[in-house]
């Protein structure tokens, strides 16, 4: 079994993000940053280089949904490590997720279908698990409670969550 099958809703077509997919993967951060904001912008705000920058390492894995040709959303996973200062980390042994969803075509199983197309991307690869950060007043916080993200840590403004795959010890 790939880690596509049984992802793909009607309508939307699920592929790969490859290493020429900088701009794609940019824009979910983007959309992730910028979850509050009925149109999204182009702009990230500062301090947000590790988790795009180089799109394309040999670790990086994610996956891009389209409508016909319109990019509608996204999601990937990187390794980063505590010098790099993302708000995901927990430890060396988790990939940060991160995904980001265009405003139109949020609430409609987008978000769950991205996580668990990484979350089986991440098994196929050997990958301990996932960890994110997700503000406490972000509704998708609720999306990774139902994909079984459980809370490492709460914080004054988010929660530091983590996904562990069926192979790891911790």
């Amino acid at each position: 079994m790939t880690f596509l099958e049984g992802f793909e809703p009607t309508g939307f077509e699920l592929r790969r993000a490859e290493a020429g997919d900088a701009d794609l993967v940019r824009r979910v951060l983007c959309l992730a940053t910028g979850w509050r904001d009925d149109e999204p912008g182009y702009e990230l705000p500062p301090g947000h280089d590790a988790y795009h920058e180089d799109w394309g390492r040999p670790d990086d894995f994610g996956v891009v949904v389209f409508v016909g040709m319109e990019f509608v959303g996204g999601a990937y996973a990187r390794r980063v490590g505590p010098a790099d200062g993302t708000y995901g980390f927990v430890d060396p042994d988790l990939w940060e997720l991160s995904l980001g969803v265009e405003p139109a075509y949020r609430r409609q199983g987008l978000g769950r279908l991205l996580i668990e197309a990484l979350k089986a991307r991440s098994i196929e690869k050997g990958i301990s698990g996932l960890s994110l950060s997700v503000e406490l007043d972000n509704p998708a916080g609720k999306l990774y409670d139902a994909a079984r993200f459980t809370i490492v840590k709460e914080r004054d403004t988010d929660l530091l969550m983590e996904w562990r795959g069926p192979s790891s010890v911790h």
